[in-house]
């Protein structure tokens, strides 16, 4: 062989073994380096996806606490009782008078459960037959405002006569 040859050879031979080497140690090294940054990316990628729908989410209902106000307006307008028990008097004396029954002992009990709404306790005595006491409990639930009937404590019944104990909690407005 001639000495061009043989050098030839040679550097073959090296080229070979660099590539074997690299084959060998360096590509395991970077297929497992390149894996992992895949792995990275992919859960990367899902991560953005799942933040992208909570972020989604989260607008959503950002959205609908920005509307809490008004309908809070609206509810304070329509559904709660102007600062005024003056107003809740004449309403539970319509109330009896449609139902014909008495109502004694009437007292109130305040409590402010917010900046701008008040729950009134309103405990009182009723005597009245059996139908009109059903027609009062009656109008007390077809009353558009916030009523709540909390108890009805029967104490005596005579005849057609019922005497019983009634809790009931009226919302109203501090706003005058």
């Amino acid at each position: 062989m001639r000495e061009k040859e043989k050098k030839v050879i040679t550097y073959l031979l090296i080229f070979l073994l660099i590539e074997i080497i690299i084959y060998i140690f360096i590509i395991p090294r970077l297929q497992k380096s390149l894996l992992s940054q895949l792995d990275s990316y992919n859960y990367l990628r899902k991560s953005l996806f799942e933040t992208k729908e909570k972020n989604s989410a989260l607008k959503e209902e950002l959205t609908k606490w920005e509307e809490v106000p008004k309908e809070v307006e609206i509810i304070e307008r329509d559904y709660l009782f102007p600062n005024s028990i003056e107003n809740i008097r004449l309403l539970l004396k319509r109330f009896s008078s449609n139902s014909g029954i008495y109502l004694g002992d009437i007292s109130y009990d305040y409590e402010g459960i917010s900046d701008s709404i008040i729950k009134i306790k309103i405990d009182f005595s009723v005597t009245a037959p059996y139908d009109s006491l059903r027609r009062f409990i009656g109008e007390i639930e077809k009353e558009s405002r916030f009523i709540v009937l909390k108890s009805i404590n029967l104490i005596s019944t005579a005849s057609d006569i019922i005497n019983a104990k009634i809790s009931i909690f009226v919302y109203m407005s501090k706003k005058g």
